[in-house]
């Protein structure tokens, strides 16, 4: 089932917000930028870096939310270019806000390096 579009409304306004926050100076977002995609359940955070002349895209990480439950699960991905539950949170994640501060910490080095 998909975001509802108050849902949609209200994430995107996160997701913008903190996507400003860690975009590269504009002068060199033709080169390397951040983006975010919003998919039913999921939205990735996505790293767009020009190699050659093609800009290509390399996820950083998802976060997608379990309505059953009530709560949001992360996801990295690993060096097979699968997504993988990101472990080392066994708290419950209750809103996207929590996810993100979660992604921007990066304690583990998963999702930033």
């Amino acid at each position: 089932m998909s975001f509802t579009e108050n849902e949609i409304k209200k994430y995107t306004e996160e997701l913008e917000s903190y996507i400003e926050k860690i975009r590269p100076k504009p002068e060199i977002r033709n080169e390397i930028d951040i983006e975010y995609k919003i998919n039913s359940q999921s939205i990735e955070i996505i790293e767009n870096r020009k190699i050659n002349s093609s800009m290509i895209e390399s996820p950083i990480a998802k976060a997608t939310y379990i309505k059953s439950t009530e709560e949001w699960k992360i996801y990295w991905k690993k060096s097979d270019m699968k997504w993988h539950l990101y472990e080392p949170k066994k708290v419950r994640i209750r809103t996207l806000e929590d996810a993100i501060r979660i992604i921007e910490k990066d304690e583990y080095g998963c999702f930033w390096g």
